[in-house]
């Protein structure tokens, strides 16, 4: 029995049968199987890939919703590889330490918490290339939240955008974004902090933005935060 996809992952390096990412469960369905893909109590490889994520890169993978996938989680070990890459290990972990991901939230979408919690939602957790994206946006909202807002306020700046809040009614705040320049995507129009984390998203991964070419000014500034071009 055969997949009809690669595996995303080989499971045991040391096992030579897992080196054929076309294989169902070491290709013996009689003795194991997997019927969800989702990480269960039995499942030693998907549990052991969760407890080497949570060790090297210091966050929390909560297990209780027993929904994870390797799909999913190896999206989120590919997204902090690619920020690590660009920002190294140790702002990383100064930044990130103990963030913690979860299932949980709008289905369709990832989103960070005001507890500095990343939620993924059920029907994302296979869809690794978007998972992986939206890591680097989810921790760079975070990013910006540690520091009071500090890097988005700072891409306003450098950039010579205008936001505003105001009042429609006295007890009914509203806010206004107007951007300068091209963003990276249109979601980086609505607001500073959505301009920010897309911006880092669109620098750590180069197709990522669908507007192009966007602003240099916000290239280079998020340049200035990156150890690696």
């Amino acid at each position: 029995m055969m997949f009809t996809s690669p595996d995303t992952l080989i499971p045991d390096p040391f096992n030579p049968l897992d080196w054929n990412r076309y294989s169902y469960v070491k290709n013996n369905p009689i003795k194991y199987n997997d019927p969800t893909g989702h990480c269960t109590s039995g499942d030693k490889v998907c549990l052991d890939t969760l407890a080497k994520i949570q060790k090297d890169y210091n966050v929390t993978i909560d297990d209780s919703s027993k929904l994870w996938t390797l799909e999913s989680l190896d999206g989120i070990r590919s997204g902090m590889d690619a920020l690590i890459s660009k920002i190294g290990k140790v702002e990383f972990d100064t930044q990130f330490a103990g963030v913690k991901f979860l299932i949980g939230g709008e289905e369709n979408r990832m989103s960070t918490t005001g507890n500095n919690d990343i939620l993924l939602g059920n029907k994302v957790l296979n869809n690794k290339k978007y998972i992986t994206e939206e890591t680097v946006h989810e921790l760079a909202h975070i990013w910006d939240k540690n520091c009071d807002d500090c890097k988005s306020k700072g891409l306003v700046k450098a950039t010579g955008g205008k936001e505003e809040e105001f009042r429609i009614l006295w007890w009914t705040l509203s806010y206004s974004y107007k951007p300068d320049g091209i963003t990276a995507t249109n979601y980086g129009m609505g607001h500073r902090r959505e301009d920010w984390a897309e911006s880092v998203t669109a620098m750590v991964f180069p197709g990522y933005a669908t507007n192009n070419p966007w602003d240099q000014r916000r290239q280079d500034y998020v340049n200035t935060f990156f150890i690696t071009p």
